[in-house]
């Protein structure tokens, strides 16, 4: 059932403390309102105080003897109980007392807090007995504290569906005497609104339609800024291709069919650093996290490519241009974005940067998360990955393309290259950009470049060795087996080292 159907359900069961968590507190009263508008609505917010929405809620008010006007959280819950005074039959029966962003009243330690979750648990049952309904509208991440958890039946009310978008779009050209949208155009303009909410969709389409056209850039742009007002999320607007993915020939082959079935790339980032140490978590806001995770990517089914390997390898790099050759968005996910200060808090961030990223996909979401580290991430969190790829240090024939396009980029590319064994993309890119600003050639820039292989050869050695035989090769078919140099007195020798998970 949609929210409004939920709701009916509770109102019909006599369900007197309801949150409904959404993105648009007015536009959910409304709805709600219409649909019960011979019963006294009363609404309460910080600003406004309490009032009637209706001539029920008037008369509803005046024998509850509640003045319209400024009123504290503490004194307005207090207030709402008067409409359950009275016999059966008065006009306080099956009110509906609408309380705006309750949740800002129920974290923290100080007496109000207190009193105000009191005060909305001691609604529960003489709202009961007189069928009258508590209405909380909170936002997306909204919590209950334990005190009235059982107490409040929560509901969430999703965003706006395409045929809700369209019907906004139509709306805003009718609005300024435009001609209704061709098809292609309505089509365009939902994909571009799609994980806004209505309100949101109605004002950047308003803000968008300049000289009696749609701007789509325009739509799209104001469509990131609201996305990124989600703690946590962010839209990547780099204009990286495929085509500048080097040595990665078996992942790009094997994530290029997936994006047929995807309408948008969600990008985690070293994803290890944020998982890490939910075992031992002693506050419980990284192991909320890390539950969170692992339910959505199991209900949703999600697709997910883990990507491990050294940094600097091209990881994040092939994440950011996937989107841009599927012609779809790529949403980057910072984890350590969506942590609050209280359990509750980060449940609610992660429930709403995900509702955003559901609405966008449309439920169609490829992940692609990078990781240093592998060691850091839980088994469950490992298992739910579709597969995973290790990418190696890039081959002399990568590392060749590497010069000749970051040559180009910094005006450096008729020198002679220097000696990159063991380098990275990321090293060859910063050895060209420091050969430009310091006017050097690129073999003095290179005395300056340390590549990891060599500052962290440890570090790399292990990951190696730790993905033989386990991982897929993202250079090539097959499962990634690492070969390394040994000396045997007569010269080196290459050793293939395709590991037991005893090792």
């Amino acid at each position: 059932m949609d929210m409004i159907e939920s709701f009916k359900a509770a109102r019909s069961a006599a369900t007197p403390l309801v949150l409904v968590r959404g993105m648009d507190n007015e536009s959910t009263q409304l709805t709600i309102g219409e649909q019960f508008s011979d019963q006294p609505l009363i609404s309460w917010d910080g600003g406004r105080g309490i009032r009637p929405l209706n001539a029920e809620g008037v008369a509803a008010m005046r024998v509850a003897k509640i003045e319209k006007g400024p009123m504290t959280a503490v004194d307005a819950m207090a207030a709402a109980e008067r409409f359950a005074e009275g016999p059966k039959g008065s006009p306080g029966d099956r009110t509906i007392f609408f309380c705006h962003n309750p949740q800002m009243f129920m974290t923290g330690q100080d007496p109000d807090t207190a009193s105000f979750v009191q005060s909305v648990r001691n609604l529960r049952d003489p709202f009961k007995t007189k069928h009258a309904q508590w209405v909380g509208l909170g936002g997306p991440w909204s919590i209950l504290p334990p005190e009235i958890r059982s107490d409040v039946t929560v509901l969430d009310e999703p965003l706006p569906s395409d045929a809700e978008l369209e019907a906004v779009v139509k709306f805003q050209h009718q609005a300024v005497k435009m001609p209704e949208p061709s098809k292609k155009v309505l089509a365009r303009a939902v994909d571009a609104l799609r994980g806004l909410s209505a309100f949101a969709a109605e004002q950047v389409t308003a803000m968008s339609l300049i000289d009696g056209k749609l701007d789509m850039e325009g739509l799209w742009e104001r469509k990131r800024q609201m996305i990124e007002a989600t703690a946590g999320l962010s839209i990547w607007r780099g204009k990286e291709s495929l085509a500048e993915v080097y040595g990665l020939d078996n992942l790009i082959d094997y994530i290029k069919p997936l994006l047929q079935h995807v309408s948008v790339v969600l990008f985690m980032d070293e994803i290890e650093k944020s998982m890490a140490g939910a075992e031992g978590d002693t506050s419980g806001v990284a192991q909320a996290l890390h539950r969170y995770l692992l339910t959505y990517m199991s209900d949703r089914e999600i697709l997910a490519v883990l990507l491990v390997g050294p940094p600097g390898t091209g990881k994040s790099l092939l994440a950011k241009a996937t989107g841009n050759h599927a012609g779809i968005p790529t949403i980057a996910l910072d984890i350590d974005g969506l942590k609050g200060r209280f359990i509750g808090e980060s449940e609610g961030n992660c429930r709403s940067a995900f509702g955003v990223v559901d609405a966008v996909g449309k439920g169609k979401i490829l992940l692609l998360a990078t990781c240093n580290s592998i060691e850091a991430l839980s088994p469950e969190l490992r298992s739910r990955f579709l597969d995973t790829f290790f990418v190696e240090l890039p081959n002399k024939q990568a590392r060749t393309a590497m010069w000749q396009q970051y040559g180009k980029e910094f005006g450096v590319s008729d020198q002679e290259i220097p000696e990159d064994e063991g380098w990275t993309g990321r090293e060859i890119k910063g050895c060209c950009r420091k050969s430009k600003l310091r006017g050097v050639n690129l073999k003095d820039a290179a005395k300056y470049v340390i590549p990891i292989s060599v500052s962290a050869s440890e570090r790399i050695s292990s990951l190696r060795e730790r993905s033989s035989g386990r991982f897929l090769d993202a250079a090539k078919p097959g499962i990634y087996e690492y070969e390394y140099k040994m000396n045997t007195g007569r010269g080196m020798r290459a050793i293939s080292m395709p590991l037991t998970s005893n090792n």
